[in-house]
């Protein structure tokens, strides 16, 4: 043994003389590396005959975690002496295990993206089929929504979604479509930097003839159509996570899945950011798989009536039942929360503060109200116009300072109609208290002199005259503002659509 030892480093330490003489040869003769001498082509062969492959190739360790398919261990690559993860079918798996499996190698081999693993290599071991791949150190972003309770902890993590859009977004420009987007597969490491796992259930373009040259199958993956938790993968006819599925994916219509299937899975994620939990539940899986099939669920505004306006806006548009109403594609969902972002951040370093932009929409309604008072008191003519003249003036104010309102808080509190409500009663009053005030007049009149008639009546009806006078003018001001205000809320609001 000790014999066999010694020969096997001196066997190694030749290979590294050898190596290494190559090396200054190459140095010192000018030869490039398309044009190798003799020296380091032999040096490469020894070396590279040397070098493990295969099974053999990865030196296991401890397991770093385990579900119903397979299991991931740590290992250690002799061929780069690097770590990494390696997963592998468990020996009681099924065969629509395996065809998951060789999905999930195939599909995750072909994406070369920052935040999906890098596959180093695949094979067999004891004949359970392998895959090694880059090891990502961090936390499940699943784990880290349930430790932020405060809608302000939640939202620090919104950037994670940010790059789990654009790396589906990657995804679909190739044809990919991973249809299990949930909280649960996505790693978050200590960097901030987020890798989208689980690609085993994907929809590629292409992948049935790939998955037969590679032994598995192209056949349909499960018969069992649910799982126990609605946290879980569902296989079978209706593939996805139940709490976080787009309707198509409920109805099991697989020609109907796309990228907008996980556009809407992203907006469920964005939803479980902004409202802490995620956006179907139910008593059981069933339950929420028929929450899913009509798109049941209790709407951001309501749910976390504090979130941002604009990102319940992009949410709801991600989320919306039908397809074509989605964001095209993950690229365009990222594109509208990083524009978001963006507006935020300006906006925060241009403007006013969100408690006094409040302050200066309630001083402006006092004043408002104050305005009205003053007038009424140093005007004969608008008191002469009565009730129906104060009237004319508050209610086109009041408009005034719910269409600042509006404004200010992006359209949090929807006030457009309410805006226009008001407009409309003050011109009604206007109309109303004119024609009685009119109808007071001609019957003042007609107990009035003769000598008094005319004086009586153009003075009585210029004064009748002033609550429609009133109206008119300040409610269509008032209407105008309050529909540029909407129209400027609802562009800001809505998402960046290509």
């Amino acid at each position: 043994m000790g014999n066999r030892g010694d020969a096997g480093t001196r066997v190694g330490a030749e290979n590294t003389l050898v190596a290494f003489a190559a090396d200054r040869t190459l140095a010192s003769s000018g030869e490039s590396e398309t044009s190798p001498s003799p020296h380091a082509a032999r040096a490469a062969s020894i070396t590279e005959a040397t070098l493990p492959t295969g099974a053999a190739r990865f030196a296991l360790g401890a397991e770093l975690g385990r579900g119903g398919m397979g299991r991931v261990v740590t290992a250690v690559d002799r061929q780069f002496d690097r770590v990494v993860a390696v997963k592998e079918v468990l020996p009681d798996a099924g065969a629509a295990a395996r065809v998951r499996f060789h999905t999930e190698a195939l599909v995750t081999g072909r994406l070369e993206h920052p935040g999906i693993p890098s596959v180093y290599e695949r094979g067999e071991r004891d004949g359970a089929p392998f895959y090694a791949m880059r090891k990502v150190e961090g936390r499940t972003l699943g784990a880290l929504l349930d430790e932020a309770k405060t809608l302000e902890a939640r939202l620090r993590l919104l950037p994670v979604v940010v790059q789990v859009a654009q790396t589906l977004g990657y995804a679909h420009d190739r044809g990919v479509v991973h249809r299990d987007v949930k909280p649960e597969n996505v790693l978050v490491g200590p960097h901030g930097e987020a890798v989208v796992l689980d690609w085993g259930i994907a929809k590629v373009r292409g992948l049935g003839a790939q998955l037969d040259a590679s032994g598995g199958t192209a056949e349909t993956l499960a018969s069992d159509a649910f799982v126990t938790a609605p946290n879980a993968t569902a296989q079978g006819a209706i593939v996805g996570t139940p709490s976080y599925m787009a309707p198509e994916q409920a109805q099991g219509r697989v020609d109907a899945i796309d990228a907008r299937t996980d556009v809407f899975q992203l907006g469920a994620l964005l939803y479980h950011v902004l409202v802490g939990r995620p956006p179907y539940d139910g008593a059981s899986t069933m339950a929420v798989v028929s929450a899913a099939l009509l798109v049941r669920f209790a709407p951001v505004r309501e749910a976390a009536p504090d979130a941002p306006s604009r990102l319940a806006a992009i949410c709801e548009t991600a989320m919306a039942r039908e397809p074509a109403a989605r964001f095209p594609d993950g690229n365009a969902l990222a594109a509208a929360l990083g524009g978001m972002m963006v507006d935020a951040v300006v906006s925060d370093e241009r403007g006013v503060s969100r408690w006094a932009a409040r302050g200066i929409t309630v001083a402006s309604m006092f004043v408002a109200i104050l305005a009205t008072l003053a007038i009424q008191a140093a005007s004969p003519t608008f008191r002469e116009g009565g009730f129906g003249a104060y009237v004319a003036v508050t209610f086109p104010s009041f408009a005034l300072a719910l269409a600042a309102l509006e404004w200010r808080t992006a359209g949090r509190f929807a006030l457009g109609g309410f805006v226009s409500a008001l407009t409309g009663v003050a011109v009604l009053f206007g109309m109303a208290a004119t024609a009685i005030n009119v109808a007071a007049v001609l019957t003042f009149a007609r107990r009035a002199p003769s000598a008094e008639l005319s004086r009586v009546l153009v003075q009585g009806l210029y004064e009748s005259l002033s609550p429609i006078t009133l109206a008119f003018p300040l409610a269509a001001v008032a209407w105008l503002v309050g529909a540029m205000v909407q129209r400027a809320v609802g562009a800001s609001r809505a998402p960046d659509r290509r």
